[in-house]
């Protein structure tokens, strides 16, 4: 008796979906969050840290920052900036496709679009400015979210940033 089997392969790209929806394989973790001027009502830098594992199954695209608290900090995008490496300034700076955000149903949100997706097994830094902390001391959080590439990326909670704002003179 002769029993064939047939199988049928068909090419699966790592993180895609049938539909077209691309997406991690192993999330991206964010590994560190810092504020430059940790002071209420100062302007400051806010950096956050997000390392992707070597089998994300895709490159990372951008990241959306937006904090979660009624008290809404104004981010400047015309003065984000990302960077190699897990410290701002300390690695090779990327290029940027775009930097959005800011609209007025919720100002303290932006996010950011790499010209070249960052491969996996990169440590990647942003740096967001605000134009001005939070106007009293205080634990705030801030969501990040991360994107692969693809048109169709579905974004991956990523955390919360924990930022620590104190009042002036206390």
């Amino acid at each position: 008796m002769i029993v064939s089997i047939s199988v049928l392969c068909l090419p699966v790209v790592a993180g895609q979906s049938s539909d077209g929806r691309t997406f991690f394989d192993r999330s991206p973790r964010l590994v560190r969050n810092f504020v430059s001027r940790p002071i209420a009502r100062f302007p400051s830098t806010y950096e956050f840290t997000i390392a992707i594992p070597a089998d994300a199954g895709a490159p990372l695209q951008a990241i959306t920052v937006s904090q979660d608290d009624s008290q809404s900090v104004e981010f400047d995008p015309s003065k984000s900036v990302a960077f190699l490496g897990d410290r701002y300034g300390a690695g090779i700076q990327l290029p940027l496709a775009s930097i959005g955000g800011t609209e007025s149903s919720h100002p303290g949100k932006t996010t950011i679009v790499f010209a070249q997706p960052v491969q996996p097994g990169s440590t990647v830094t942003i740096a967001v400015e605000a134009k001005r902390n939070p106007n009293s001391g205080g634990i705030y959080l801030f969501g990040v979210t991360a994107y692969s590439v693809g048109d169709k990326a579905n974004g991956l909670f990523l955390g919360y940033g924990r930022l620590t704002f104190y009042d002036q003179g206390g």
